[in-house]
């Protein structure tokens, strides 16, 4: 699998951004939270013409809800009560 490649300025980040990873995964299988493995690759895309999209969930959050802080790009969920 490729790798990502992080641009100079956003090295430091890359450290703290795992460390969130992994505490929102932690605290997911905590509350027996389960969601689909992103997948690894993606299927052949179709060449006679049809046209599809495909989004995760994390692109609807953004879309409806926005960010809540733009410069880091963090996506605002509104608690639930």
């Amino acid at each position: 699998m490729a790798t990502t490649f992080v641009p100079p300025e956003f090295e430091d980040t890359v450290a703290p951004m795992r460390t969130a990873h992994e505490t929102i995964l932690a605290a997911l299988a905590e509350q027996h939270i389960g969601f689909a493995e992103y997948p690894r690759f993606l299927p052949t895309p179709d060449t006679r013409g049809t046209a599809a999209a495909r989004a995760y969930p994390m692109q609807g959050v953004l879309k409806y809800h926005g960010l809540s802080d733009w410069d880091w790009r963090i996506a605002y969920l509104p608690r639930s009560r």
